[in-house]
């Protein structure tokens, strides 16, 4: 495996990093204030969740390397919190357990598959990640509700964040900006 990065494959992943941030802060918010509807918020918010894990998936469909799913999620991270995420300083750590699942995900595949299946794993991967730690941390607040959300965000996560992924790597590729093969050789 090599991660020599040309200038086009860095740049790529500064621009979907950039602008995947930017998106991920702004979904902070949305999700806070999903999370406080009453009765159903929790729920909702647990399947609103997947936007937050698209970026590393886009970034290895265009670039095609080792890697690149690691330094896409972990940049996301740092323009989300100066972009103001309203968790702050503390959402890099999930940005940083993220970016590794994601990259596991590939890297189960020897980074040679990046179809469906290796974006739902990668999905799945980041998305157990995400329903464990809402669970950790929402247990002692909601009790037994708690346990239905991780599932929610696991499935919803996986299956959503994984075909956009996907569709939105293969429209970027059709654009012909960048070539799909080239990355892989």
């Amino acid at each position: 495996m090599k991660f020599n990065y040309t200038t086009k494959d860095i740049v790529t992943i500064v621009v979907v990093s950039v602008i995947f941030g930017i998106i991920g802060a702004g979904w902070g918010f949305v999700w806070n204030i999903a999370f406080a509807v009453p009765a159903i918020g929790a729920s909702f918010a647990s399947a609103i969740s997947f936007v937050w894990f698209v970026a590393p998936l886009v970034s290895f469909y265009l670039i095609r390397k080792p890697g690149v799913a690691l330094f896409t999620q972990l940049l996301a991270g740092i323009v989300a919190i100066l972009a103001g995420h309203p968790a702050g300083v503390v959402v890099y750590g999930w940005y940083v357990i993220e970016a590794v699942t994601a990259e596991a995900g590939f890297a189960v595949f020897r980074y040679r598959n990046w179809g469906l299946p290796a974006m739902l794993l990668a999905g799945f991967l980041q998305a157990f990640e995400y329903a464990w730690g809402l669970y950790y941390f929402q247990i002692y607040n909601y009790g037994f509700a708690a346990w239905f959300w991780p599932w929610v965000a696991m499935f919803a996560t996986a299956w959503l964040a994984g075909p956009i992924g996907l569709t939105i790597g293969r429209a970027l590729g059709r654009t012909g900006l960048y070539t799909l093969g080239e990355a892989a050789t």
